[in-house]
């Protein structure tokens, strides 16, 4: 029982890594993606900003 938990420890280490490596992979896609979109969104609102400030500065 001894070596096959041994074993079976090994085989986990060996997928953990392997797992965290394509996680890490994926994390950084997913990152730049939603560094990406948020600037997207950032520009979206300053421009509905600009376009409520207008509005506001029309109306008084």
């Amino acid at each position: 029982t001894e070596t096959t938990s041994g074993t079976i420890n090994g085989n986990d280490c060996i997928e953990l890594t392997l797992s965290q490596g394509t996680n890490a992979t994926s994390l950084q896609l997913t990152l730049s993606d939603q560094l990406y979109r948020q600037a997207k969104i950032d520009e979206g609102n300053r421009r509905l900003k600009k376009k409520i400030e207008n509005r506001c500065k029309s109306n008084s």
